[in-house]
């Protein structure tokens, strides 16, 4: 498992511990799943 250490907006935030409580991923999780789904969908549409 790889560390994440970043700043992230307050109201982001708010939405990822909200999501964690109620699904029970880490917070950590919750990040790392988005930015694997934002960078997938960042490298599709460079190859359009």
């Amino acid at each position: 498992m790889v560390l994440l250490s970043a700043r992230v907006d307050t109201s982001l935030w708010e939405y990822v511990r909200t999501l964690a409580f109620e699904t029970r991923k880490s917070k950590q999780d919750i990040i790392a799943e988005a930015l694997m789904l934002h960078r997938s969908v960042n490298e599709s549409e460079s190859l359009e």
